[in-house]
Order: C-alpha cells, then sequence, then structure tokens
C-alpha cells in the first residue's frame, strides 16, 4: 500500500513540476515580449523627440530671416515628402540640411532649391550632407575651392545661382 502511495505522489509531483516548467518558460516569453514592447516605446519616444528638435533648430534658421515654420509647415512637410520619395533621405534629414542651408545662406528660397541638389550629391558622393552644405555656405560666401572635392566646378566670382547651376552639370 505504501509503494501504490509513493508512486502515485509522484505521479502528482512530477505532474506540478511540468506545469510550473512551462508556466516559467510562458513567464520568460511574455517578460520577453514586454521588454521588446518597451523598447519600442523607447525607440519612438527618441524618434518623436528627435523630430521635434529637428524642427525647432529649423524654426529658429526660419525665425532669423523674419520667417516660422508653423507658416511654412505644410510647404516644407510636402516639399520633405516629396524628395523622400525619390531619395533615402528621411524628413529629419532634410530638416537638417534645409536649417543649415538657411543658416548658411540666409535665403530661404535659396536654400529650398538647394536643398534637394545637396541630397543628391551626397547620394553620388557617398558624402555625408554636413560636409557638401557647409562647402556649398562657403562657395555662396565667396570661397569656392570647397567645391572641387565633390568634382563641382565654379568660376571665381560666381553667383548663388551660378553656383547652383553647376552642381546639376
Amino acid at each position: 500500500i505504501k509503494i501504490t502511495a509513493d508512486d502515485m505522489a509522484s505521479g502528482k509531483i512530477k505532474n506540478l513540476n511540468d506545469r510550473a516548467r512551462d508556466l516559467r518558460g510562458s513567464f520568460t516569453k511574455l517578460a520577453a515580449a514586454g521588454a521588446g514592447v518597451v523598447g519600442m516605446l523607447g525607440l519612438f519616444t527618441k524618434e518623436a523627440l528627435d523630430q521635434e528638435i529637428g524642427v525647432q533648430l529649423l524654426d529658429n534658421a526660419l525665425q532669423k530671416i523674419n520667417m516660422s515654420y508653423e507658416a511654412q509647415e505644410e510647404h516644407l512637410e510636402a516639399t520633405f515628402a516629396s524628395i523622400q520619395k525619390l531619395t533615402n533621405f528621411g524628413d529629419d534629414e532634410q530638416r537638417d540640411v534645409l536649417q543649415r542651408l538657411i543658416t548658411a545662406t540666409g535665403d530661404y528660397e535659396l536654400a529650398l532649391q538647394a536643398l534637394p541638389l545637396v541630397l543628391d550629391v551626397a547620394a553620388k558622393r557617398s558624402q555625408d550632407t554636413s560636409s557638401i552644405v557647409d562647402a556649398l555656405g562657403r562657395a555662396f560666401n565667396g570661397q569656392i575651392g570647397g567645391l572641387t572635392r565633390y568634382a563641382i566646378s565654379v568660376g571665381e566670382g560666381a553667383d548663388a545661382m551660378e553656383i547652383l547651376d553647376s552642381i546639376t552639370r
């Protein structure tokens, strides 16, 4: 009788251990999924903050030339969306490039015309946009030498439109 009771008890204990092991595996999977969700929320939050910072920097540049992001938002976002369809450059990078171009030129329309050209040169030459914007900004201020690094030939004394035209050649 004692052997039968031990056999019955050991079977129940084994069954209980198996269930506990299954639950432990389920809890581990649930915890991993929860960590993944928290990680994704953190990533989305970071992206939203980065976008907000980019908008603020662009707005600051626009305010220096008596404009505002709010007044230009619809046009700018439509421009960014259309350029993004044609390139690998997202709206955050485009905002950064445009902000830097506005700062370098002090001219909204000129900066907007130069934006797709800068992105095109960056893509074709596998260069970062920052160095191209810096070279272009210096060229707009009469220092054209930096453009030769990007195989852009500009004559001495070229105005902004001639510089932009030379980029498209």
